[in-house]
């Protein structure tokens, strides 16, 4: 059971983070598109691109875990953490299936165990943030 803020807010919810892990990969895609683009003009060596890649996925995994945290209210590093294992877990199921192995290698280990230090990083960042006041 849920716990109600005093904004009305729940401290979990489904359907604000289902809309925030779909936002975050829709600016991730289009990130990478940017980014694939540019390398295709620019003479980029492919570890330049790996770097960019994870950087792109870093910074939308934080951001994912900012809007999370900010939404809840509190438990920011809890709720980051959350967004960012659930953003790594689903980005590497979608690869596999795609690949069509799904092999647990160190790679994909330490890639979820980044995932969630960025969402927690994002997440405290969240919840110490305050939304400016509509007039």
């Amino acid at each position: 059971m849920t716990k109600d803020l005093p904004n009305g807010n729940n401290w979990f919810d489904m359907v604000y983070g289902a809309k925030n892990l779909l936002l975050s990969y829709a600016v991730t895609i289009v990130l990478l598109f940017v980014s694939a683009v540019a390398a295709a003009y620019f003479a980029m060596p492919d570890s330049a691109i790996d770097i960019l890649t994870a950087v792109i996925s870093a910074v939308c995994i934080m951001w994912g875990g900012f809007r999370s945290a900010r939404h809840a209210g509190r438990h920011g590093l809890l709720t980051g953490a959350l967004f960012g294992l659930g953003y790594t877990v689903i980005l590497y199921l979608i690869g596999s299936l795609v690949d069509g192995a799904l092999a647990f290698r160190v790679g994909a280990v330490l890639s979820v165990i980044i995932g969630i230090a960025c969402g927690a990083i994002g997440g405290m960042a969240g919840v110490n943030t305050k939304p400016k006041k509509r007039r």
